[in-house]
């Protein structure tokens, strides 16, 4: 009898070096079949001929790094670039605790991006942290789009503070004849409450950025401890069981 179809939530996230790697992963695509999780991908490069080291692991809610065994496919050493890129995990065969939310990350030619002490970047300059825990170009919110929607906000919310007017009128008692008081309200820049609204979204996207930073640095602390080794194939069955070895 068939094991029961398990429902995992994926996302995707695929690293590569800023500065010095040109090689990005493009047209994701995870689906089941046969009791396998399969991956389909594309692996681009600047220099096509450039064959690449490919490495795939899951993280959990908890940043628990696990490294899955019954693989086999496209990954390892000296994956050239192409399209239809696959790698198929024989997940029932494996023992790797499933229960949790379990992320897949691809790495190409190992990690060289930064841990959570980048968080500062972030705290001086918000997006500035991104650039050193992942590579931008597999980002959908880009670090300097982040970097301008807060300087923007802010901007806006310093302009709206600046040209909000408060309004006083002198409140009158016809029946006594005289003045009883004042009334208040603020005539608003753009919109009401423009200021605290423009200040919201700022401040909002820049702490974010910082939490966002923070955890993806925490995950790459965690990534290198296993990204460090080399990994060695044995065939069996038609199955790769991927092992890891020290590299001293």
């Amino acid at each position: 009898m068939k094991a029961p179809i398990l429902i995992i939530t994926f996302q995707i996230i695929f690293l590569s070096n800023l500065f010095a790697q040109s090689a990005v992963i493009r047209n994701i695509n995870l689906y089941y079949k046969d009791q396998k999780a399969i991956i389909n991908y594309d692996l681009k490069d600047f220099k096509p001929n450039k064959n690449h080291n490919i490495e795939l692991f899951f993280v959990d809610d908890n940043f628990n790094v696990k490294v899955p065994k019954k693989l086999f496919g496209d990954f390892g050493d000296s994956i050239s670039t192409g399209k239809n890129k696959q790698i198929q995990w024989a997940l029932f065969e494996d023992n790797i605790n499933i229960a949790n939310t379990l992320k897949p990350v691809i790495l190409v030619d190992g990690l060289n991006k930064g841990g959570s002490n980048n968080i500062i970047l972030s705290i001086l300059v918000p997006g500035l942290g991104d650039y050193f825990v992942e590579n931008p170009r597999n980002m959908i919110y880009k670090p300097y789009l982040r970097t301008l929607t807060v300087i923007g906000a802010l901007t806006l919310g310093y302009i709206a503070d600046q040209n909000r007017v408060k309004l006083v009128w002198k409140k009158w008692d016809s029946k006594i004849n005289d003045e009883v008081g004042y009334l208040y309200d603020n005539d608003y820049w753009l919109f009401s409450f423009d200021k605290e609204i423009f200040y919201f979204v700022g401040i909002s996207v820049w702490l974010m950025d910082v939490i966002w930073v923070y955890a993806k640095g925490n995950e790459n602390e965690k990534l290198k401890l296993f990204t460090n080794y080399y990994p060695s194939i044995s065939y069996k069955n038609g199955i790769a069981n991927l092992g890891i070895n020290i590299n001293l």
